[in-house]
């Protein structure tokens, strides 16, 4: 058993990584350069790879809760 904890702490440890290493803030999809003055938002393009990435599959704040919700059952055994 305490291989498998191993094996599943090290998974989750790589998904949090991952999820930190993602720049921050709100994505949006973007064709356009175009911002309304006064509003900010984050475009995805072929120079954040890793972000277009994460993006289909999670939020980082969803996974980091994720993670921590697992690491806490986990932590049970």
């Amino acid at each position: 058993m305490d291989d498998l904890v191993a094996f599943l702490r090290a998974r989750l440890d790589e998904e949090a990584e991952e999820a930190r290493a993602t720049t921050q803030g709100e994505w949006v999809w973007s064709r356009e350069f175009v911002t309304t003055p006064g509003y900010h938002h984050r475009t995805v393009g072929p120079l954040e790879p890793g972000d277009a990435w994460f993006i289909a599959r999670h939020s980082p704040a969803r996974v980091l809760a994720e993670v921590d919700a697992k690491r806490g059952l986990l932590d049970r055994y």
